[in-house]
């Protein structure tokens, strides 16, 4: 007896099986727009986030970013995000960050610390994650401090302006009409939207540690009912900072309230007047750091935080509060030129504890050179006295008498050779010499030579090298400190260095032709003792140029600081402000 296969079909999809697959299928198709959005030109992430790689299949889609945190690691922070596909039904599951390839951090998941809603994008969820991985790293905080951002705020002010609705007493008032009649903004106080002066959208990824202490105090029962319930609302709410004459706000409102009457609540109130140091990053995240806790800074990140910078400015310049403004570069600058004058001390202390060498005077003369052109570059007046002590150094005995036996052993190599010679050699090599040692004496040679390693915050530059009295230095040298001169004027904006009289000099000494004497030992005699005598005139000469040289800068330099004293009083002020250039 034979059986035949059945030939009855496979059931049908049903309707909630079809909409349980398209549902998936939109999540799925919004990931392969979003992904290839992020190595679109010009790229929507900061310049310290890169995408290194991405996979994706039917059951995930993984992305690697790499992290360029400044410390002193090696190789960059590792950041994966991974995404479940297999989920065929909202909510779906939120990326997971994996942290990897960083000393400081362990390699456990880091949770979201916005909420997990449809409008959310992989760009947001990156941009979350990795700028609170930096300042994590940054600050040297632990892994409590990452994870526990904004836990059981959201929502709260919200859940707090509902509850206040439906009582009678419930007044909004304007921001505006509590300044003019001398009140001042506290938290929690209800506030008209449209009063605001202005309003940038924010996230907060890092509290001050008073009021993380003060979220711990109130973990009881109640609180933590009250943080799930509002937890719940934070999908409506929506974050912002707006900069008024007296506080820095930060308000709370509802996203979908479209009405010329919307309320927001103020959630944190920080007097503008405490505020001691502000940093920025470009179209990325702004950090407040305030005069009753200097170690602990307040940070958001802000699309438009070089609008709030300038509002900030604008505010703290009404009240009479001068700042300064410094950039990284600048402060890279001045940190190696201070590293560069310790590096001198400690060199110096060789050279005069143990016997010093040509070579060791000349390295010294060359960090004197790269630390006032730094100087020079960073704007910072400690270039004078940088070349001041160059100067110092210069004059000591035992300087001196280095650079005088490293020409005279130069010189008497050259006799000895002489010696050897017949006439036409003897003749060649005297005007050899003579040549190249007026032409090194005002031989000018630029310098490249950067140095952008930062190496640490200092404000005085050391000082204490001993003085003596001058003497005559060997071509060499005295062409070295020419040089150096010369590009450190050049690097402020000095035109003409060199006067037509030395060049003038140099072709008249240059230009002489040997007599015809039989006796050719004792012509080489009368020679030498000529040209060491024309060459003593030309140090002299350049001793006094250097003296004129130093006082025409000195005169240029009075006139600039002048200058920029003027501008400063009428350019604005503000507090501190750094800028990071992220190279």
């Amino acid at each position: 007896m034979s059986t035949t296969p059945s030939t009855t079909p496979p059931p049908a999809p049903t309707d909630d099986g079809r909409r349980k697959s398209s549902v998936a299928d939109i999540f799925k198709s919004r990931l392969s727009r979003e992904i290839p959005l992020l190595t679109a030109d010009p790229s929507p992430l900061p310049p310290f986030i890169t995408l290194s790689n991405e996979s994706q299949d039917e059951k995930s889609c993984s992305l690697t970013f790499e992290l360029n945190v400044e410390t002193t690691a090696k190789r960059p922070t590792t950041l994966y995000l991974n995404t479940n596909l297999t989920q065929s039904t909202y909510p779906f599951s939120p990326p997971i960050f994996i942290l990897d390839r960083n000393p400081h951090l362990p390699s456990n998941p880091i949770p979201l610390s916005l909420s997990w809603t449809p409008s959310l994008t992989v760009l947001d969820c990156v941009l979350d994650v990795s700028v609170r991985v930096r300042e994590c790293v940054k600050n040297d905080e632990g892994w409590e401090s990452l994870v526990a951002v904004g836990k059981g705020e959201e929502g709260a002010a919200t859940a707090s302006i509902a509850r206040r609705r439906s009582t009678k007493s419930f007044k909004p008032a304007n921001f505006s009409t509590i300044i003019g009649g001398g009140g001042s903004v506290k938290e929690g106080d209800p506030l008209v939207v449209s009063s605001l002066p202005n309003r940038h959208p924010c996230t907060n990824i890092r509290r001050l540690e008073k009021e993380k202490f003060s979220n711990r105090r109130r973990s009881t029962l109640n609180a933590l009912m009250g943080a799930v319930s509002a937890a719940g609302k934070s999908v409506l709410e929506e974050t912002s900072l707006s900069i008024t004459p007296t506080h820095i706000l930060e308000v709370k409102s509802s996203k979908f309230n479209l009405s010329s009457t919307e309320v927001c609540s103020v959630s944190r109130a920080y007097p503008v007047a405490t505020l001691a140091k502000l940093k920025f990053r470009r179209g990325e995240s702004i950090s407040f750091t305030f005069k009753d806790f200097p170690s602990d800074q307040l940070v958001y990140m802000c699309a438009t935080s070089e609008e709030v910078v300038k509002q900030v400015q604008a505010v703290m310049k009404s009240i009479g509060v001068k700042g300064k403004h410094s950039s990284a570069q600048e402060v890279k600058l001045i940190d190696s030129a201070v590293a560069l004058v310790t590096t001198i001390q400690v060199k110096e202390e060789i050279l005069m504890t143990e016997s010093g060498s040509p070579g060791l005077v000349e390295e010294i003369m060359d960090l004197y050179r790269q630390a006032a052109e730094k100087f020079a570059l960073a704007g910072d007046n400690r270039h004078e006295k940088v070349l001041e002590l160059m100067r110092v150094f210069l004059k000591q005995p035992k300087v001196t008498r280095i650079l005088d036996g490293k020409q005279a052993e130069r010189k008497g190599a050259d006799f000895s050779d002489n010696e050897s010679d017949g006439e036409e050699d003897l003749n060649k090599k005297v005007e050899e010499e003579k040549g190249e040692v007026l032409e090194k004496s005002f031989e000018v040679e630029g310098d490249d030579d950067s140095d952008d390693e930062p190496v640490g915050d200092s404000d005085d530059v050391p000082v204490g090298l001993a003085e003596s009295r001058p003497t005559r230095r060997g071509s060499e040298e005295v062409k070295k400190i020419l040089d150096e001169c010369e590009d450190i004027v050049k690097e402020i904006g000095s035109s003409e260095i060199w006067g037509s009289n030395l060049a003038d000099s140099a072709k008249v000494i240059a230009g002489g032709d040997l007599p015809a004497e039989e006796d050719f030992f004792n012509e080489f005699e009368e020679l030498k003792n000529k040209f060491q005598e024309e060459f003593e005139n030309v140090a002299e000469d350049h001793s006094a140029f250097l003296d004129k040289m130093r006082q025409d800068h000195q005169a240029k330099l009075e006139e600039g600081e002048t200058s920029r004293q003027n501008m400063q009083q009428t350019s604005s002020t503000s507090p501190i402000i750094e800028r990071k250039t992220v190279n």
